[in-house]
C-alpha cells in the first residue's frame, strides 16, 4: 500500500519548518 499524499505533504512541512528554524 502506497502512503497517502497527505503523509508526503506532512514530511515536506516538517522539513520546511526545520529550515525556518
Amino acid at each position: 500500500n502506497k502512503p497517502p499524499s497527505g503523509g508526503l505533504l506532512a514530511c515536506t512541512t516538517v522539513l520546511l519548518a526545520i529550515n525556518l528554524l
